[in-house]
């Protein structure tokens, strides 16, 4: 099993500090799918849907 995300990071959130935070965010998120998949996968698709940076 993988997971593999396409990220836009011009497409992150313009209110984080930088877009290495959320890039982290985004690779610790990743990380807890093989934990918690459906949890992750539900925290990815709230972030796809106000974002548009994942894919």
């Amino acid at each position: 099993e993988a997971l593999t995300m396409y990220m836009a990071k011009n497409k992150l959130d313009r209110k984080m500090v930088n877009a290495t935070q959320g890039v982290e965010a985004l690779h610790q998120l990743a990380s807890s799918y093989f934990i918690d998949r459906d949890g992750t996968m539900r925290k990815l698709h709230e972030i796809q849907i106000s974002s548009n940076a994942i894919k």
